[in-house]
């Protein structure tokens, strides 16, 4: 079995960061107590979104056929796996509305996941695809036959994956139009079959997205966009692996996606987050972001160091070819071969000017060529496959600048080495295998090779990155030990005494004086408060004492009124004394003018003659 070397690359560079945030990410979702049913597919996600990268960190790191084996097979089923959670969450947050579908899609996606690994496992077993080194990306990857069909492990999944992704914003679009629609105050009524062809219809969906309605509308749109930037990191992956763009920007996107998406949810997550979590989360993500972008600009400045270096060498090494001095060579060259200047980009013949150790040999270096020449010829019409044609640029990456499109293999076959200009040797072979080449004339009819292990470079180029992997995790470190103690002194604990002072107002409790610890914002935020908490109490017991007053008079009132109605009581008692005693005296005077009448009658009566 071969043996396994670890060195670090800039790809690597640019995972590491990405690997530790997903870490820290993944700690800070596990330690909330209560996790709704999204929450816990938002888990699973993330731990396959980060075992995705661990399998890209090593895959970028082992230098050996493994390493392709390990990114093949694991990272490509966990990525899908991570696919599978991340529909899965986005039709549950903020709310399940498609509950059906949701179950549909989960289905769906599962058997395309068995499809693929048993792809992967037909394909392994037959030993469908052979190892081939990409010199500029530092990993191995897998070829195979120009005329593979569509539905390899390796296409199927290029064509699903970002359009796995593309479904997971869609499904947000869809939620946000759909609660946006339920919190207007007049919705739209349902919109026939065919309408969508009518503008009037997308107009509608414009304004819902461009102005959605209620906090969950807001929120699915907020994910929506976020997510927008996974997006694209999807599809700058194979644009990285074809070298169209620099090495390591996958990985930066990816970190930047990665650290908005969950920013974005911390502020709509139905689980109550902490301001600490904010504070210490965004500068750690901002952190991580910017060593991801300066590790592999670093590297790759490095690369460009190396092999300006290595051409001013070769320019030594043609003078003394000239004058036919070989036992001078430079430290670290391996060989220097010449050949026909008239057999174009590959030759079958070579002669050895110089060799240095266990170096190759004039018929390892015909075979690599040959070996080149029998794959361009493979493709029948004469038309580069995608795959040959990516194979030739990791061996000779000015092709790219030379052809303005893929050239057919008898063009290719015409082009004459450049001078200068680096290419690589082995793509097919083992590690020991690997050459770094720099073409030279030696005179109008032979090319001279100067060749360098790549091995050594490689070497070289981890001796530059492991201060910076130093570098990095002492500052990450540092930051978790520093940051979350001035965090928790300079902010976290004075907001928490500023707080208990709000809650203490809340409870009625106005004699609170919350102590001011320093002059800055929260220091003035705090004595703002203070003052409108000791205005409020003064007013509180200037209008107790006004309410005091008013009670004293209300009950002085009060007790007149009493006093006044006791005397109306007394009057009127009196009153009706003296009516009734002028009521006895007039009953008394009318019986007696009643007597005095009778007597009278009497006496008239008794008088009267007989």
């Amino acid at each position: 079995m071969e043996q396994m070397t670890f060195l670090l690359s800039p790809g690597a560079m640019g995972f590491v960061p990405t690997f530790l945030v997903q870490v820290v990410i993944l700690l800070v979702l596990l330690s909330w107590k209560r996790k709704s049913a999204a929450t816990w597919f938002f888990i699973g996600w993330q731990t396959f979104l980060m075992l995705l990268v661990a399998s890209l960190l090593f895959h970028t790191v082992i230098y050996a056929p493994v390493g392709g084996y390990l990114y093949w097979i694991s990272g490509m089923m966990f990525a899908w796996i991570g696919v599978i959670l991340a529909i899965q969450f986005a039709y549950r947050f903020p709310r399940l509305l498609y509950r059906r579908e949701a179950h549909s899609v989960l289905v769906l996606t599962l058997a395309v996941g068995a499809v693929l690994l048993l792809r992967i496992g037909l394909e392994v077993k037959a030993a469908h695809y052979q190892s081939g080194y990409g010199f500029e990306l530092f990993y191995y990857d897998f070829f195979g036959p120009s005329e593979e069909p569509f539905y390899s492990s390796n296409n199927l999944f290029t064509l699903l994956h970002p359009l796995g992704f593309l479904w997971v914003l869609i499904v947000w679009l869809r939620q946000s139009v759909r609660l946006s629609c339920e919190n207007e105050t007049v919705c739209y009524p349902p919109i026939p079959r065919g309408a969508w062809r009518s503008l009037s219809y997308w107009r509608k969906i414009a304004v819902r997205l461009w102005q959605p309605q209620g906090s969950e509308a807001h929120a699915a749109r907020a994910l929506a966009l976020v997510f927008s930037t996974a997006v694209l990191a999807v599809i700058l992956c194979p644009l990285e692996e074809h070298k169209i763009i620099p090495v390591g920007s996958f990985a930066a996107t990816f970190l930047v996606s990665e650290a908005l998406f969950i920013l974005t949810y911390l502020d709509y997550a139905p689980e109550p987050t902490t301001f600490k979590i904010k504070l210490i989360g965004i500068p750690l993500v901002m952190t991580m972001m910017l060593a991801g972008l300066a590790g592999p600009l670093l590297l790759n400045w490095v690369q460009e160091s190396y092999h300006e270096a290595r051409r001013a060498e070769v320019q030594t090494i043609a003078q003394l070819v000239a004058h036919g001095i070989t036992d001078e060579m430079p430290d670290g060259v391996r060989y220097v071969a010449a050949r026909p200047a008239s057999d174009g980009l590959f030759s079958a013949a070579y002669t050895m000017l110089y060799t240095r150790g266990p170096g190759p040999d004039a018929e390892m270096l015909g075979r690599q060529d040959t070996r080149f020449r029998t794959l361009v010829g493979q493709d029948g019409p004469g038309v580069l496959s995608t795959s040959t044609w990516r194979r030739l640029i990791y061996t000779y990456p000015w092709l790219r600048q030379r052809f303005a499109s893929v050239p057919t293999h008898r063009q290719l076959e015409a082009v004459l080495p450049p001078e200068g200009e680096p290419s690589y040797r082995g793509h097919f072979g083992l590690p020991t295998d690997h050459f770094i080449r720099y073409p030279f004339r030696i005179d109008a009819d032979t090319l001279g090779e100067v060749g360098y292990s790549y091995l050594a470079y490689r070497e070289m180029i981890h001796a530059r990155a492991l201060p910076l992997l130093w570098l990095l995790l002492g500052t990450i470190a540092l930051f978790l030990l520093m940051e979350p103690f001035f965090v928790q002194s300079s902010l976290v604990r004075p907001l928490n005494v500023l707080l208990q002072g709000v809650r203490s107002v809340e409870s009625d409790n106005l004699q609170v004086d919350v102590p001011v610890r320093a002059s800055d914002e929260i220091g003035f935020l705090t004595g703002a408060f203070n003052r409108m908490v000791s205005s409020l109490h003064a007013s509180r017991e200037s209008l107790l004492q006004e309410i005091r007053v008013r009670e004293q008079k209300d009950q002085e009132l009060t007790e007149l009124t009493v006093t006044l109605e006791d005397r109306v009581v007394e009057r009127t008692h009196a009153l009706q004394l003296a009516r009734e005693e002028a009521e006895h005296s007039r009953e008394v005077a009318e019986s007696a003018n009643q007597a005095k009448s009778i007597f009278l009658a009497n006496m008239s009566t008794n008088s009267a003659p007989h």
